[in-house]
């Protein structure tokens, strides 16, 4: 199935797919896509510490919501993706298949209705399997740290250590590459793959590479994920605990 959707293709499929808004509880009780119902990030997808919720709490989340195994499901954030993407890579890493981002998110909806109305979804059964490819996990970047190209798609202050977001320590994972998330948007948009290519192979990235993307909390870096796919990369992982996890581990060091 393809990454994204426009709005045209999803007026001719709304009564094929489950639609998914990945915003704010208090956006999503602003104004909705009819229809669709809400899973926030936080709380909802990630713990409290920004971390991947277990395939028990997400196979809740999915049942919860009316989706089984085989359902499409369409997500849609405020626009620029990053929430969005980060459901898609939660959902591929779970094992869910027929998914895709609405593109431009909600604020460029044009025809679809908007509603306030809650839906009342039926339970299913939901089964997830954790599937390798998607995200990737602390101990796992230790063990093969040599083999690995780490992305940082946050800003370029974050990047160069100049601010810490919180962050006990400052600067960057040793020998990460910089790919600041918002080059790859033209607006609330994913520039055309071609541009895309052009930037990640600007920055030193090539298909052969298994490239670790990482940010504070797994979002932008999602979207930057995402923007590869649709360029052709295909060893693309995000690093769920990104630099809130790597920056509280004493024994890890960053570099400015």
């Amino acid at each position: 199935m393809i990454n994204y959707i426009s709005e045209q293709e999803l007026t001719l499929n709304l009564q094929n797919c489950i639609i998914v808004d990945a915003r704010t509880e208090l956006e999503y009780s602003e104004g909705h896509i009819s229809g669709a119902v809400n899973v926030p990030l936080d709380p909802g997808l990630m713990d409290q510490n920004g971390n991947l919720i277990n395939m028990f709490e997400w196979a809740a989340i999915m049942s919860r919501m009316g989706i089984n195994n085989m359902t499409t499901v369409i997500v849609y954030d405020n626009g620029n993706g990053a929430n969005a993407a980060r459901f898609w890579y939660t959902a591929k890493y779970y094992g869910h298949q027929n998914i895709a981002i609405l593109e431009g998110g909600f604020y460029e909806i044009r025809n679809l209705s908007v509603t306030k109305d809650i839906p009342v979804m039926p339970h299913t059964y939901y089964e997830p399997v954790a599937t390798p490819g998607y995200m990737c996990f602390l101990l796992e970047l230790i063990q093969n740290f040599e083999l690995l190209k780490f992305v940082d798609t946050r800003s370029d202050e974050e990047y160069s250590g100049k601010i810490s977001s919180g962050n006990p320590k400052s600067g960057r994972i040793p020998g990460a590459i910089h790919m600041n998330y918002e080059r790859l948007l033209d607006g609330t948009y994913l520039r055309p793959a071609i541009e895309i290519r052009e930037i990640a192979e600007g920055a030193g990235l090539t298909v052969e590479d298994t490239i670790i993307l990482y940010c504070q909390l797994g979002m932008s870096s999602s979207l930057a994920g995402m923007a590869l796919r649709e360029a052709g990369y295909v060893n693309v992982w995000v690093y769920d605990g990104s630099m809130y996890e790597w920056t509280r581990h004493p024994a890890l060091a960053v570099e400015v």
